[in-house]
């Protein structure tokens, strides 16, 4: 899920790629929308009549996340985030709050510093387990070998 990186300036703005604008044919002076759903900004055109939170996109393709959601989501000056699609929706997030394997939203768990997910980690560990008991059957069966090799000499 990995996207675009971005930071946003000391005044709250953030840059949208030209790749993002061109695929949903955002234009200057064209109204976001902007919503939030747990640690996630979403963004999408307003469509006319549009009564949430708005903000107009700028001639450099910038708008500026609102203060109170940069500060409820502690987000800092030059904080850097990540921007991917999904479905009709921008979305940006902290970066480093993805999981490193999977790029699953919010990942609750740190391994050596990097993010994993709970689906991620809990694999892991099975694959883990199952070296780990290969590995003892594997030494079960030498340590039997070289019983019958002892006791036939």
């Amino acid at each position: 899920m990995r996207g675009i990186s971005r930071n946003i300036d000391p005044l709250g703005r953030i840059t949208l790629p030209k790749e993002y604008r061109k695929t949903f044919g955002i234009k200057e002076d064209d109204y976001i929308a902007i919503y939030f759903e747990g640690e996630v900004i979403k963004l999408h055109v307003a469509e006319i009549g549009y009564r949430g939170i708005a903000r107009q996109l700028d001639e450099l393709g910038r708008l500026t996340l609102p203060k109170e959601a940069r500060r409820t989501l502690e987000y800092e000056d030059k904080q850097l985030v990540e921007m991917f699609i999904a479905g009709d929706d921008i979305c940006i997030i902290k970066a480093g709050n993805s999981c490193t394997i999977c790029g699953k939203i919010h990942a609750e768990h740190q391994v050596h510093g990097k993010p994993i997910c709970e689906a991620c980690l809990i694999e892991a560990a099975g694959v883990l387990d199952l070296r780990r008991r290969t590995e003892a059957m594997r030494n079960k069966e030498k340590s039997l070998e070289g019983r019958a090799s002892n006791q036939a000499m």
